[in-house]
């Protein structure tokens, strides 16, 4: 049996071989070897019926080999090994080696750049803390967001924000389920979804992972929304809140009337009160109102609040009609100028109290919740937050709220000349 080197000084052995079954020889066949050193990997062996087609095979794979061999000769050796590794797992999986590397270099090398979570965090912050300067946002809402990714940072800070994958959102969260509120663990949800909607679009990832949530886990990771539970919303008695005005009313110079009556009977949020202007008190128009402007009320939604005929009589007292509605206030001295008031009446002021109030009151008295939910600045259709008044208060009782007002001296409070009814038909026409 012969055998030779074919083409010349390639390295690769023709064979004749005798073809063997049973035990039984019958014939022969052309084997073509071709060693490990040329291939790059294993060895080759192929068996041909004729002398001819193995001497041709062999040609053609020495051809192949110096065209692309020479490349792969130049990888290291023990990436070799990877290579071949490799090679079997994506041929299981029916992928090719182009098609891996091109997912590869979009995932591991995204067109943005590489950022690590706690970048991409720290980016975010410093752009909303220009916009707060510019007055385009509020600083509160950059504090929230400011405390919110650091407990985000401090658990995946250091892991470049490509290759956070949508189990370490979903761990991080479900961990916040455990030791916080259903409100706070959906707080978190949004905020580490605005993160990750930034990084996508500043092309530091080629995925949202969040968008892998499936319906499941917004319900368990946060709700689809906040759910407010009845007995965390407390309005004042009627007598509680004729108390405070009384106070307010009471008080040198009224400095703490005109916000509480905007709470009480406009239902603004109190952060939103401390920086109204009076300027945007339209009382005496022929239709009056209140203008929270975009400046200053929540999520930048413009609104404007009818003024009720008992909430004029109130104003009518504040003489002061300049610069703000409570001058020299910031956040934390007029929560504590209202406490004190309360506290010098006995009235105990419940979180959220007096907005709780204008919601359940004027829901009782209206029973339309899409009108109470403009009024509060809540989007439209918001009938979720009301079914949280629907219980609170009676009609009878909105009746007399809404007919609260100041004697013709402001000493005290009364209730509208006629009966009860008369005035909660004013207020119905106003409110």
């Amino acid at each position: 049996m012969k055998s030779y080197e074919w083409p010349e000084r390639s390295s690769i052995i023709i064979a004749e071989i005798e073809n063997i079954k049973a035990g039984l020889a019958y014939g022969t066949s052309w084997q073509v070897r071709i060693p490990a050193k040329l291939t790059g990997g294993n060895r080759e062996r192929q068996q041909f019926p004729t002398e001819d087609e193995a001497k041709r095979h062999a040609e053609d794979r020495l051809l192949a080999l110096r065209k692309h061999g020479s490349s792969f000769a130049e990888i290291p050796p023990t990436q070799q090994k990877e290579a071949i590794a490799a090679w079997g797992l994506l041929k299981e999986a029916g992928i090719s080696f182009m098609e891996a590397a091109r997912v590869a270099i979009d995932v591991l090398r995204p067109a943005g750049g590489t950022r690590t979570l706690a970048q991409v965090c720290s980016e975010m912050s410093t752009s909303k803390e220009a916009r707060a300067k510019a007055g385009e946002m509020d600083m509160r809402t950059v504090g929230d967001f400011k405390q919110r990714t650091e407990r985000l940072v401090k658990a995946l800070g250091t892991k470049p924000v490509n290759l956070v994958t949508v189990d370490d959102v979903k761990d991080w969260l479900d961990g916040l389920r455990k030791c916080y509120s259903q409100r706070t663990t959906l707080n978190h949800r949004n905020c580490v979804a605005e993160v990750l909607r930034h990084a996508k679009a500043s092309r530091y990832v080629k995925d949202n992972v969040m968008e892998f949530f499936t319906r499941e886990d917004y319900a368990r990771l946060g709700g689809e929304k906040a759910i407010r539970k009845t007995s965390n919303a407390k309005a004042l008695s009627v007598e509680d809140a004729g108390k405070l005005l009384n106070a307010a009313a009471a008080e040198k110079g009224r400095p703490l009337l005109g916000s509480l009556v905007l709470r009480l009977f406009c239902g603004l949020r109190t952060a939103e009160t401390y920086k109204m202007d009076w300027k945007d008190i339209h009382d005496s128009d022929s239709s009056p109102f209140v203008h929270v402007p975009e400046t200053i009320a929540k999520k930048r939604r413009n609104r404007l609040v009818t003024l009720p005929e008992n909430a004029l009589a109130w104003l009518s007292l504040c003489t002061n009609r300049e610069g703000l509605v409570c001058p020299g206030n910031d956040q934390n001295r007029y929560g504590d100028s209202v406490a004190k008031l309360a506290r010098s009446v006995r009235v105990k002021i419940p979180k959220n109290g007096t907005r709780d109030s204008f919601g359940s009151y004027h829901y009782a008295l209206h029973g339309d919740s899409v009108r109470t939910a403009a009024l509060m600045g809540h989007k439209q259709g918001d009938d979720v937050l009301f079914a949280h008044y629907r219980q609170l208060v009676r009609k009878e009782d909105a009746e007399r709220y809404f007919a609260l007002s100041p004697d013709a001296e402001g000493k005290k409070v009364v209730r509208f000349s006629g009966s009860i009814g008369k005035a909660a038909s004013k207020a119905r026409k106003t409110a």
